[in-house]
């Protein structure tokens, strides 16, 4: 059995937990996670590296789709449509890995059906493996299933505490709900986890420009370029609009 890809972390070197790459534009390339040393950490290699740039909320933002574009990690790029079902006949918890591997193989070809498939697949496997319930989260998320998405990732943090995307994608979901005291609750978490997240800073960014609050929206959207997020077009018109004045980097 292959082992799941171990990634360096180019988000504290940039998400699931500092330790599995990826990125996204609806994630965002991204940031740097905890500050957890990375040979202690007991799912190195398994969390993707993902952030999220979420679009700008209008009035009844707690109804949009996410807006999602994902870059998985060139270590899950091999043809998984092509690979034999290799794991539908195990129930051990060490098959979960590769499981959540296949997922996000799947998900980086658009086939969120057999990705989620997947990662509820090595939930079977292994019922306490946090990546596993964090992938099923971010699948449902990119679908814009939200009710699913705040399920997973609530189910994540009862597994695992320290993953800063968890925290961050938890609260655009809850913010998207209309969910704010929570969502903030969150995105609170996880700038104390990593105030270098610019997902929480770009996600403070659209809660603040939902208030008409300009200052802190300012404040917000500088901060999540300058720890590397890219605005959403929406979100930059809306902003320039308002008299934001943008520091690019």
């Amino acid at each position: 059995m292959k082992a799941a890809a171990m990634i360096s972390n180019s988000l504290r070197d940039r998400l699931f937990m500092e330790r599995v790459r990826g990125g996204t534009e609806f994630l965002s390339d991204y940031l740097t996670p905890s500050a957890m040393p990375d040979n202690k950490h007991k799912y190195n290699g398994i969390w993707p590296d993902f952030g999220r740039s979420p679009r700008p909320i209008p009035a009844t933002f707690w109804r949009m789709r996410l807006a999602l574009a994902v870059l998985i990690p060139l270590a899950f790029l091999s043809p998984a449509r092509a690979e034999p079902d290799r794991l539908s006949g195990g129930d051990m918890k060490h098959f979960a890995p590769d499981a959540v591997e296949l997922g996000w193989n799947y998900f980086k070809q658009g086939d969120c059906e057999t990705a989620l498939k997947r990662f509820q697949m090595a939930i079977r496997h292994d019922p306490d493996f946090a990546p596993a319930y964090f992938g099923a989260a971010y699948v449902c998320s990119a679908e814009g299933k939200l009710d699913d998405a705040i399920k997973y990732y609530r189910e994540t943090l009862k597994r695992e505490t320290l993953y800063v995307y968890t925290y961050a994608n938890l609260g655009y979901a809850l913010l998207q709900e209309g969910k704010f005291p929570e969502a903030l609750q969150m995105l609170d978490k996880a700038l104390e986890l990593d105030p270098t997240c610019g997902v929480a800073h770009l996600t403070y960014a659209n809660y603040y420009a939902y208030k008409q609050d300009w200052k802190n929206a300012e404040q917000s959207v500088n901060k999540a370029t300058k720890y590397g997020q890219k605005i959403h077009p929406e979100l930059r018109e809306m902003l320039e609009k308002h008299g934001v004045k943008l520091v690019e980097n």
